[in-house]
């Protein structure tokens, strides 16, 4: 299907992370879409169904802190604003 091991290597390239399932996900994607595809993708790099896998909680958690990034932007500006302090 796609290459699991390729989620970790684009740890910085969110929307290409939620875009390795096939559906297309840009930063101005709908909240819905990006859901879609997130939840496609978790079941596919979950740790507990690739347990053979050494990257797999890394991938997963590369997942996971794509989709946050995404579908609330605004939080992370807050969170940048507040460490630049």
């Amino acid at each position: 299907f796609f290459n699991v091991g390729a989620i970790s290597d684009v740890e910085e390239k969110w929307a290409q992370i939620l875009s390795l399932g096939g559906q297309e996900v840009t930063r101005s994607s709908p909240t819905t879409a990006m859901r879609k595809a997130y939840l496609s993708l978790s079941r596919i790099v979950h740790p507990d169904r690739l347990q053979n896998f050494p990257d797999a909680t890394k991938a997963f958690q590369a997942l996971v802190s794509a989709f946050e990034r995404l579908s609330q932007p605004e939080d992370e500006e807050v969170k940048a604003q507040e460490e630049d302090r």
